[in-house]
């Protein structure tokens, strides 16, 4: 479990760098989006399109996200997870 003040940065970051998103219909807050992210998937690293979600929405491999500018974006592998949020690659 992360700190205190480490969900507090989580979310200011994600604050200042994202915009309001819905995830599977539901309000989820500002959700980062970052393009041309290398990650490592199936062990070959890739260029990715990679969101930023906090995890007390409970974001899973699957689920629909509605981006102001990019769109409808389906979570599709999950990269990262600090506790205070989660990284997964999208896909349109």
């Amino acid at each position: 479990m992360p700190s205190a003040a480490a969900i507090r940065a989580s979310a200011r970051a994600r604050a200042r760098l994202g915009q309001s998103c819905t995830l599977a219909g539901a309000d989820c807050g500002p959700v980062h989006i970052e393009h041309g992210v290398q990650v490592v998937l199936d062990d070959v690293a890739r260029l990715r399109t990679v969101a930023t979600i906090g995890s007390e929405h409970s974001p899973a491999v699957g689920k629909v996200l509605e981006h102001p500018t990019e769109g409808t974006l389906v979570l599709d592998a999950l990269v990262g997870d600090n506790g205070a949020s989660r990284r997964y690659v999208v896909r349109q």
